[in-house]
C-alpha cells in the first residue's frame, strides 16, 4: 500500500510497469482467447475481451483521470488502454472494448455488469491494482470497519 500526495507521480508508479510487461511480453494468450471468444458465437459484438492488466478505481472521475494517463504514457505504442465506468452509455464502451483492450481502468460496479454480460474476461490478466479506495473502507462509528458491497467480491 501506498499513500503520497496528489501530484507526486503515484499513477505513474504503477502504469510505467505495467507498461513496460505488456511491451515486453506482447498480448499473447489474451489476443489468441478474445480472438476465440469471437469466432465461438460467429457474431461482431459478442466476443469477450481479456484485458492484460486492470486498475480498479472507485469513483469514475478517478477511473478517467487514470485512463487519460495510461493513454498518454502508452502514446504511438500498439498498447490500448480502455476505461468502463458507470453512469455512461454502455454501448458506447463496449464499442470501445472491440477496438481492442490490452488495460482496462473499471469502476467496480460496471467491471461486474461486464462481466456479468460475458464482455470482460480477467483470465489472462497479469496485473491488478486497486487505487483510490481509502474512503470505501470506513468506520462504522462504532468502533468497526465496513466496506463497499462492490469491492468485496475483489479479494475472494
Amino acid at each position: 500500500m501506498a499513500c503520497a500526495q496528489t501530484g507526486s507521480g503515484k499513477t505513474a508508479a504503477f502504469l510505467l510497469p505495467i507498461l513496460s510487461q505488456i511491451f515486453s511480453e506482447g498480448p499473447g494468450e489474451a489476443l489468441n482467447a478474445a480472438k476465440a471468444s469471437g469466432q465461438d458465437n460467429g457474431k461482431y459484438g459478442r466476443r469477450k475481451h481479456f484485458p492484460m492488466s486492470l486498475i480498479l478505481a472507485p469513483t469514475r472521475e478517478l477511473a478517467l483521470q487514470i485512463y487519460d494517463e495510461a493513454r498518454k504514457f502508452s502514446y504511438r505504442s500498439r498498447v490500448r488502454p480502455c476505461v468502463v465506468y458507470g453512469g455512461a452509455d454502455i454501448g458506447q464502451q463496449i464499442r470501445d472494448l472491440e477496438r481492442g483492450c490490452h488495460m482496462l481502468v473499471a469502476t467496480p460496479g460496471r467491471l461486474v455488469d461486464m462481466m456479468e454480460r460475458g464482455k470482460i474476461g480477467l483470465d489472462y490478466c497479469k496485473s491488478q491494482i486497486c487505487t483510490g479506495f481509502g474512503n470505501f473502507y470506513t468506520s462504522d462509528g462504532y468502533g468497526g470497519n465496513y466496506s463497499h458491497p462492490q469491492v468485496d467480491w475483489w479479494g475472494n
